[in-house]
């Protein structure tokens, strides 16, 4: 267990060095992947035998993003086709890669689609009036729209005080979602400050499982997963007394993620509600212009008829979506600062040059 911590705490403190890389590396395509079997929900579904074939029609260069030793897996389905697809160090096409927070914009999706499901479309209603678990915490008194938008007046000092020791407690199933929840206190006036906060995604997932009486990987399963075919088992990570994580915890091959990617753009371009109302985010309920509804929106972004948005992993994962020619990159890293700089702008700059 010592050992496991260690890693951690490396992943999130260390400047980038030699050894930083080496615990990073044996942390996410080793420790994670270990406790597969204790620590995460496997998902049962038919399994799709024929792989996404890879073409070599390269629209775009992403040669730097690959060639980089804090690169783990990288690839790039441009709305038909594969055209690149590149792992590295023990990473292989079926290696399920732990997806940290980019799980954060799946749980926000889903739950505008269970409030469009309930009929319960307006963003403005506090969260204790549809969950009962929420009602005596923090939460209670909370808008939908405000925890979507990080904006909860919770979650000051989130990085500096609690990331780790609720990111381990889940680990070692020590504690739910909801024990910590119970534990934070208000530290502003909603509406008023971005923070970025795992309590908030949280107490998002408590209330997609109040509404609707099953657990958050339940309407995963049956919204991402149904009727679809991936090549790979998938994963969600739950904590203590099999409570599922709503901040984090999604776990799967790389071209299943492509897959995923490729689902939460069908689900917007096809289900009216969950669109009009993840809009309204592109039209303004962006914190600080860039981070919306469990999502991040690059300042490339250009005009209201380009949505281009992306998940963000804490230490340099990416899922990036363009709902314009509906393609998907997916990056896996060990940091998100290249030799070049940030690899989300490397990939922006390639690709909207």
């Amino acid at each position: 267990m010592r050992s496991v911590f260690l890693f951690f705490v490396m992943f999130v403190f260390y400047a980038y060095s030699a050894n930083a890389n080496e615990k990073s590396l044996n942390f996410r395509l080793g420790v994670i992947q270990s406790k597969t079997d204790t620590n995460f929900r496997k998902f049962n579904f038919t399994k799709n035998k024929t792989r996404i074939e890879l073409e070599n029609n390269k629209k775009y260069d992403f040669s730097k993003i690959i060639a980089d030793k804090n690169n783990i897996a990288f690839l790039y389905y441009d709305g038909q086709k594969l055209t690149y697809e590149k792992y590295n160090y023990t990473a292989d096409q079926h290696t399920p890669l732990f997806l940290y927070s980019i799980t954060k914009s799946f749980t926000g999706l889903l739950l505008i689609h269970s409030l469009c499901e309930k009929g319960l479309i307006d963003l403005d209603v506090e969260m204790g009036d549809l969950s009962n678990r929420l009602q005596g915490t923090v939460y209670q008194k909370v808008t939908i729209r405000n925890a979507l938008k990080m904006q909860s007046g919770v979650g000051r000092n989130f990085f500096k005080t609690l990331q780790l020791p609720m990111f381990m407690s889940f680990l070692n199933r020590e504690k739910t979602p909801l024990d910590w929840l119970g534990e934070v206190k208000q530290d502003s006036l909603q509406g008023q400050n971005f923070w970025y906060n795992a309590n908030d995604t949280n107490s998002l997932g408590i209330l997609i499982e109040d509404m609707t009486r099953e657990s958050i990987a339940t309407n995963f399963s049956k919204v991402f997963i149904k009727d679809e075919k991936f090549n790979d088992d998938l994963f969600w990570q739950y904590s203590k007394d099999g409570e599922n994580i709503g901040a984090y915890g999604l776990m799967a091959s790389g071209q299943d993620v492509i897959r995923l990617g490729s689902r939460f753009m069908e689900i917007l371009g096809t289900n009216k509600c969950v669109s009009d109302t993840y809009e309204t985010m592109m039209f303004g309920d962006k914190s600080k212009g860039n981070y919306g509804f469990q999502i991040w929106v690059h300042h490339s972004q250009k005009g209201n008829d380009d949505e281009r948005f992306f998940g963000e992993g804490y230490g340099g994962q990416y899922l990036l979506m363009d709902m314009a020619d509906r393609s998907v990159g997916f990056i896996y890293s060990v940091h998100k600062i290249y030799e070049f700089g940030r690899v989300v702008d490397e990939f922006y700059k390639q690709k909207y040059r």
